[in-house]
């Protein structure tokens, strides 16, 4: 990877590294009057955050198991992240130089570069899904504004396919907005530069990102109304050992390394242990997999049903003379979504129309290749006050033409968002 902002020469501290030769990179504790942690009375492995008014005991400090560079004593400092760009902030929506993790500029890094040239390049792309870990929540765009800012429809929209996934995931849908309401210390949304914010701001693309994996739902331990994105609250000493719990019964134990004294070469004595994070933490343990894979696929597929499909419904040919005829073709939208996609594609002026063209005649009124605006899609009907009087969706239209010819000719009719589909009609 790339270090950034600083170059690797200009790191020192304690720096992330397998030190007693097991192949992971766990955690060590350390003993330290002024440690924030402490053992748990109820389960050995389990660390606990020091209550506010506890003045006595044994307390830690936790870090990450690894080596210090340049270090000569005095407080431990721990080495800058190499993770510091972060890639999910490299986009160009609401993308700022006060954005922590943003990088030199928007796209500055080749992966997300080529990533934007091909969703930039795939213009038909009407929802996105994007997949992250971890946390067992849906998230989706706005992020670094909120609900109010962008159009009703695609917010009533959102919240459709939301409770699809919800009822298909069991995971919570949300806006990224709501689920990441701070700000950092630069007052800047945490969240600003991402991906779906792009995808849904810049190209009108109703936009996802699922972070797989819920242990701590797994684990029993139940998600407060108002906690969406759990992963970002510290879990309290029950949760730990609702977790532990989880990890003796179902996993076997193979997700915690019980402590373990070793002797650090710079620090002394210290324990090394903890979760394996990337495993069973971060990413489904391999057991449940399938059933995380099985549930989230679902709904990417419950969205597919969902995108705009163009369709040529009834089709008349009338002969007016022996090569005149009328032909009058009803252009229709059979998906939920419109043509243009959402609301925000038509705000940016991006959503290009519905086109219809006839091949293998003469067109004498009506041009043979024209633009017939958009098509409303079945989401057009929520709102719509049928008991109080006519209403209908505008799903369909009907083009007309007066062509000379005889044989076979073809419609065409086709959409950036709902396909291309043809007809073939005789003249006799």
């Amino acid at each position: 990877m790339r270090p950034w902002p600083l170059s690797e020469e200009d790191d020192d501290g304690l720096t992330p590294e397998d030190i007693n030769g097991d192949d992971l990179i766990l955690q060590m504790r350390v003993r330290d009057a002024k440690g924030e942690w402490r053992v748990s009375e109820q389960d050995a492995r389990l660390m606990v955050m020091r209550r506010p008014d506890e003045l006595t005991g044994t307390f830690y400090r936790l870090y990450t198991e690894g080596l210090l560079t340049e270090h000569v004593g005095g407080p431990l400092k721990l080495a800058r992240s190499k993770y510091g760009l972060d890639q999910n902030r490299n986009w160009p929506a609401n993308w700022s130089t006060l954005q922590r993790g943003g990088g030199p500029f928007p796209l500055s890094e080749p992966e997300t570069r080529a990533v934007a040239t091909f969703v930039e390049s795939h213009r038909n792309i009407v929802i996105l899904q994007n997949y992250h870990t971890f946390g067992g929540v849906i998230l989706r765009a706005p992020c670094a504004v909120d609900d109010k800012t962008i159009p009703p429809r695609d917010v009533d929209i959102y919240k459709q396919m939301g409770q699809i996934g919800e009822a298909v995931t069991e995971y919570p849908c949300t806006p990224v907005h709501d689920a990441f309401p701070e700000l950092d210390d630069r007052g800047r949304r945490s969240t600003a530069g991402g991906f779906i914010e792009w995808t849904y701001d810049h190209l009108g693309i109703y936009s996802f990102a699922t972070e797989l994996w819920d242990m701590q739902t797994r684990a029993g331990i139940e998600r407060p109304a108002n906690d969406t994105m759990r992963v970002v609250r510290e879990p309290s000493e029950d949760d730990g050992l609702k977790l532990l719990k989880f990890n003796d019964e179902q996993l076997g134990g193979r997700g915690f390394v019980t402590w373990s004294g070793f002797e650090h070469p710079q620090l002394g004595q210290v324990e090394i242990g903890g979760w394996k994070s990337k495993e069973v933490r971060q990413n489904a343990p391999a057991e449940f997999l399938p059933d995380e894979c099985e549930r989230n696929a679902k709904f990417s597929v419950r969205q597919a049903t969902m995108t705009p499909q163009l369709a040529i419904g009834d089709v008349r040919v009338e002969k007016i003379a022996d090569d005149a005829f009328v032909i009058r073709a009803t252009i229709e939208n059979h998906g939920y979504l419109p043509t243009y996609d959402s609301d925000m594609a038509l705000r940016a002026n991006i959503a290009k129309p519905v086109e219809v063209r006839i091949e293998g005649a003469d067109p004498i009124l009506g041009k043979a290749k024209q633009e017939i605006g958009h098509l409303q899609g079945r989401a057009a009907a929520r709102g719509m006050m049928f008991a109080f009087g006519m209403a209908k969706v505008e799903n369909e239209r009907l083009v007309e033409w007066l062509v000379r010819g005889t044989g076979m000719v073809t419609i065409v009719a086709k959409s950036e968002k709902g396909g291309t589909v043809r007809r073939e009609v005789e003249l006799a």
